[in-house]
């Protein structure tokens, strides 16, 4: 909500004009996001169909949270 007022005018109609551009940033959001998660879906099911992929992927992430945990472990560095 704090980018909306600078796009509206002065004017009589500022209450009009902030639900119509808070409507619209809703609807490019929702649009936007389910295109992210549609992407994110056939992705993630291509890349889980090939035996060597998904186990390089399990090690991958097996790998970093290993990684963070020692990180996490270490004392802090000033």
């Amino acid at each position: 909500m704090s980018f909306l007022p600078q796009f509206v005018a002065h004017g009589s109609a500022v209450a009009s004009q902030l639900v119509v551009f808070g409507g619209l940033y809703a609807l490019l959001t929702v649009i936007v996001y389910s295109a992210v998660g549609a992407l994110a879906g056939v992705i993630g099911r291509a890349l889980r169909s090939q035996p060597i992929v998904a186990a390089r992927l399990r090690w991958i992430a097996g790998g970093s949270f290993v990684g963070l945990g020692v990180w996490a472990a270490l004392p802090a560095r000033r």
